[in-house]
């Protein structure tokens, strides 16, 4: 791994930011914060700051209202 690393190869830190459909790629949403990534489902990669595999994300959604008015 150290010899992709200098080559270029960088890991995506995705956990607890927003949700970048030109990073990510959503699989999943969930009740949370609107657009904040919630949990990695699939790491994602960059190599020489280009994406070489999108991160596989659960993203958060504002939880539907039930009650009736």
């Amino acid at each position: 791994m150290a010899t992709l690393k200098a080559a270029g190869l960088e890991e995506m830190h995705t956990e607890s930011r927003q949700f970048d459909p030109y990073l990510h790629e959503a699989v999943k949403t969930e009740d949370g914060e609107d657009g904040k990534i919630l949990a990695v489902v699939q790491k994602g990669y960059m190599f020489k700051g280009k994406v070489l595999r999108h991160a596989k994300v659960i993203v958060g959604r504002k939880p539907e209202r039930t009650d009736k008015e």
